[in-house]
């Protein structure tokens, strides 16, 4: 049998992009949301691939313009994009058909700054670049912050909520975060206060992510609830302008800890620091959710705290 051809791994997006020799080497620098990576059979093809070489012939390629984010420029796959908007306060991003427009877009922007354009620069209406008025309201309500720096490190940890009962009398609610085996900084507890549900658990255990690292480190924080992600990335600014009440005038469930990890989240991205929250699909087989989960279902089972976290 003859000898596989050697392959050269090219990163285009990741930990530090580059050329790779072997897929060990690849695959610790895309250890991260949104990586970009691909196999070549020579190493000129992958090292042009990673300088932004063409796509393959018959591969539609858009550009999509992140004017505000984590780090703010033109990508040409969503997966990359997404990663500079996720966990970002009010991101701006657009998608284009070629580059020229996605660049022209960001000219409106100064350079680094994530400011809303200055009126000179905005887009012109004969060139089809406007910004609409959400998008409008989104860049000239935003405050300002500091271009992130991730100097090569992103803390993943996965976390997750369990709440045997979840909706009845005597459910108990369990918290779970797990960075890793053996690490010191894995959570099992109990859900502290009267509330015992699936949802408080679920935010409780990203809120304690976020208290376990260093606002200056950059994290990816992974779990299976669209709901806490929706709470802390899109419904919080729609809950902020009503007082924190619901379309119906009814206060928002769990505003506690949303306002909680906002204000984390806030802090953070005031320091530079990325913070990133990933959807993963729980029960599938995902080694790290499965042990959030574990660690979640055996603090349900751990005595009852009151809502300072203290025994009963």
């Amino acid at each position: 049998m003859p000898p596989k051809p050697k392959k050269f791994y090219g990163v285009r997006v990741g930990i530090e992009p580059g050329v790779y020799e072997s897929w060990e080497e690849c695959q610790k620098v895309i250890a991260v949301s949104g990586a970009v990576h691909k196999s070549f059979l020579s190493r000129d093809e992958a090292a042009a691939w990673v300088n932004g070489a063409p796509a393959a012939p018959g591969k539609i390629t858009r550009f999509y313009a992140v004017a505000r984010g984590h780090k703010p420029g033109v990508y040409t796959d969503w997966d990359s994009a997404q990663m500079q908007t996720t966990g970002f306060t009010r991101p701006v991003f657009r998608k284009f058909d070629t580059r020229a427009e996605a660049e022209d877009y960001l000219g409106a922007y100064p350079a680094g700054s994530n400011q809303a354009p200055s009126a000179k620069s905005q887009p012109t209406r004969k060139r089809g670049l406007e910004i609409d008025e959400e998008e409008e309201e989104v860049v000239l309500s935003r405050k300002k912050s500091k271009a992130p720096s991730t100097d090569g490190k992103i803390t993943m940890v996965y976390t997750d909520g369990a709440a045997p009962g979840n909706g009845k009398a005597g459910a108990c609610g369990g918290v779970g975060v797990w960075f890793g085996a053996d690490d010191p900084r894995n959570v099992s507890e109990r859900l502290a206060g009267p509330l015992q549900t699936n949802q408080r658990a679920e935010l409780t255990a990203i809120l304690r992510a976020l208290q376990l690292v260093d606002l200056d480190s950059p994290i990816e924080i992974r779990t299976d609830s669209q709901y806490s992600i929706d709470c802390v990335t899109k419904w919080y600014v729609s809950w902020v302008k009503k007082g924190w009440k619901t379309a119906g005038g009814t206060p928002v469930k769990n505003a506690d800890l949303v306002k909680a990890i906002r204000d984390l989240m806030e802090d953070r991205e005031a320091k530079g620091t990325i913070t990133i929250l990933t959807k993963v699909v729980g029960h599938s087989g995902d080694y790290g959710n499965d042990q959030a989960d574990r660690l979640a279902v055996l603090g349900a089972q751990l005595p009852a705290l009151d809502e300072k976290g203290l025994g009963e």
